[in-house]
């Protein structure tokens, strides 16, 4: 974790792509939901929503994107 946040600072852009919904809120300043093929939603850090974000990966909302 810490050499991607290192890799994020120095201005590059990180992809980290897991199921665990812990480990991108504590590493993420933006996570993307997708759900077959499709962004179905996004949110910020600061803004995350645990809950939110394990309904929208089951694909069973829609968010607005933000």
């Amino acid at each position: 974790a810490r050499e991607l946040q290192k890799t994020a600072q120095s201005g590059r852009a990180v992809i980290l792509i897991s199921p665990d919904l812990s480990e991108l809120i504590s590493i993420c300043d933006r996570i993307l939901i997708m759900f077959n093929g499709q962004i179905v939603g996004e949110q910020a850090a600061g803004a995350f929503d645990f809950q939110a974000l394990a309904v929208m990966m089951c694909g069973k909302i829609e968010a607005p994107l933000v």
